[in-house]
């Protein structure tokens, strides 16, 4: 099957237990050139991968501060209150059984 666009997203990045291998990973990838492959990854800036990431040519961004963590606090708070993050977990849950 080809896909179209593909899509990966790696949350955490600095929490990986396996950090080397998944950064060697995430090398090989991007080393394919592939115009359909996007990635994403999310992590503390830690010096080894902002050091692995620079050398793939990755463009960054950087979040943090206060401002950013009361933002998300307050998104979370949100999110909490409102009942269908609720329905949505039931329905997810009953599907992955």
């Amino acid at each position: 099957m080809d896909f179209q666009q593909v899509y990966i997203i790696i949350d955490s990045l600095d929490e990986c237990s396996e950090r080397v291998k998944l950064l060697d990973w995430i090398a090989d990838i991007t080393g394919w050139k592939m115009g359909k492959l996007h990635l994403l990854v999310t992590s503390r800036e830690e010096r080894d991968i902002k050091h692995r990431m620079e050398l793939l040519g990755a463009s960054s961004i950087t979040v943090g501060g206060e401002s950013v963590a009361g933002d998300i606090e307050k998104y979370i708070n949100q999110v909490l209150e409102d009942d269908k993050w609720k329905i949505w977990i039931n329905m997810f849950w009953t599907k992955s059984r």
